[in-house]
């Protein structure tokens, strides 16, 4: 049976190369997605009156994006074992303690699919 989603956690369908670079493990191709974006909040907070603003919001959204199994890149990035890719995303602000239409985590999709390593960076607040 699936967790509970407010309407802002329904997932939302089309093309995600954030998605996609998290279950590759392509942590190169993470961080080109989301530097653009992490400068922009960067610039936007050194505005006066400006953050939060539009780049946080672009920020947010990319980061904050679902999937079919309503999990975000970070979480895609902990069921495939790639930790680098995750501490990317904490890093950008991927909410940590995000859950999956089935109510599973992060520690849970990382620790069923043999990820220990995963896990106990996330344990350590490994970023």
């Amino acid at each position: 049976m699936g967790a509970t989603n407010s309407k802002s956690q329904q997932p939302s369908h089309g093309k995600k190369a954030f998605h996609a670079a998290a279950k590759a493990g392509n942590a190169q191709l993470l961080d080109q997605l989301l530097q653009p974006l992490v400068a922009a909040v960067t610039q936007e907070m050194a505005t006066p009156g400006a953050y939060p603003g539009a780049a946080a919001a672009a920020l947010s959204t990319a980061v904050g994006r679902r999937d079919r199994a309503c999990r975000t890149p970070f979480l895609v990035a902990c069921l495939h074992g790639s930790w680098e890719c995750a501490e990317l995303l904490l890093e950008s602000g991927s909410n940590i303690l995000a859950v999956d239409y089935d109510g599973n985590g992060c520690l849970h999709l990382a620790s069923i699919n043999g990820h220990g390593h995963v896990v106990e960076q996330v344990r350590m607040g490994g970023c």
